[in-house]
């Protein structure tokens, strides 16, 4: 059906700090996920709200189309992801994806390996296995003078 919880990170990037608590929510429609989070962010960071909103379409089991906005500090910024994991691989994927907003864009690719989720169709794992990483939220770092980690 879905998935209800918390979460809280810290975060730092040249001795500049970001941390974050809040809530998250995801609904599971058959081949889509509709995912939400809401929290408050603190430390070096502008104090400020945050939340975000994505949507997965599963075209297949083992290929994901996901796009969103978040909300940060009075600035929205868009994304793109898509990932496939083959049949024959179970465990590795490749994923492309995008981020852009507010004179910002990173854009990140590479190859995931899951420990674990032998056997299992991305969909599943997505679903049952492996909730969303919530780190690496530097763009929210910029406002005071520091660009997104390197690739």
């Amino acid at each position: 059906m879905g998935l209800l919880g918390g979460f809280a990170s810290h975060e730092e990037l040249h001795n500049v700090t970001l941390d974050r608590f809040g809530g998250e929510a995801e609904i599971y429609l058959r081949n889509i996920t509709l995912r939400g989070e809401a929290g408050e962010q603190s430390g070096d960071a502008p104090h400020s709200p945050f939340a975000g909103l994505d949507v997965t379409f599963y075209a297949t089991p083992d290929f994901a189309l996901t796009g969103g906005a978040q909300y940060t500090d009075s600035t929205v910024h868009g994304l793109a992801r898509l990932e496939w994991q083959p049949a024959s691989l179970s465990g590795l994927s490749v994923f492309a994806g995008g981020e852009w907003g507010n004179n910002f864009s990173k854009v990140v690719a590479g190859i995931a390996f899951h420990f674990g989720s032998k056997g299992v169709t991305l969909m599943d794992r997505d679903r049952k296995y492996d909730p969303i990483f919530g780190l690496f939220n530097f763009p929210e770092l910029q406002n005071i003078g520091y660009g997104a980690a390197p690739l």
